[in-house]
């Protein structure tokens, strides 16, 4: 009877573990409840959006590199009765030669990196669907700090070393990106900043 206990705990013990690895910690789910609620919100179009194009410089050899931004924004209340709207999120498509860049970056409503997704491949900007993508990456920020990497089908929570330093990188430059759509000074539309009478 000891032995079959004993065998019935260990054989508990062995199918509980990997459930216990399973789980997710509570700041990722949240961050993936969040992109999937700002999704469906792109999707009912309830929040602005503006659309950048963007060429720059002839490059010698390569050719004229092109841009696509996509910024989308919340309504959010800065006190009672005033309003303002914040960047949400930030879609930029850059093809540079036949190299295409992708990425999403996503931001609470105080403006705080949140997540990132990136990817590159080879193919034209204007036909997304023929781009043959060949990386990606996902990048979950939680109080300024890297929190968790999924990149090459490997996660990684905590990162360390090289892939900190990767981690940190992208979350420089998903705060640059919001910087510099903020230093473009796209303004607000006319409604946002005198009452309609």
């Amino acid at each position: 009877m000891t032995k079959f206990v004993l065998i019935s705990a260990m054989i508990l013990f062995v199918m509980m573990t990997p459930m216990a690895f399973c789980q997710e910690p509570e700041a990722i789910n949240q961050i993936r409840q969040y992109y999937e609620d700002t999704q469906k919100q792109i999707n009912d179009g309830r929040l602005y959006q503006r659309t950048l194009a963007i060429e720059y410089p002839v490059v010698p050899a390569i050719g004229t590199p092109v841009s696509r931004v996509v910024i989308y924004y919340d309504m959010i209340s800065t006190r009672p009765g005033d309003y303002d709207l914040a960047v949400i999120k930030i879609v930029h498509y850059y093809q540079h030669a036949g190299r295409v860049f992708y990425e999403e970056c996503l931001y609470s409503q105080k403006g705080e990196p949140v997540f990132c997704f990136n990817r590159s491949g080879t193919g034209d900007i204007s036909d997304p669907d023929s781009v043959e993508w060949d990386g990606e990456a996902r990048y979950y920020f939680v109080q300024g700090n890297v929190a968790r990497i999924v990149a090459d089908a490997r996660t990684t929570d905590n990162p360390r070393g090289d892939l900190l330093g990767n981690g940190r990188s992208c979350l420089a430059h998903t705060k640059e990106l919001l910087d510099s759509i903020a230093r473009l000074g796209v303004p607000q539309p006319f409604i946002f900043l005198n009452p309609v009478l």
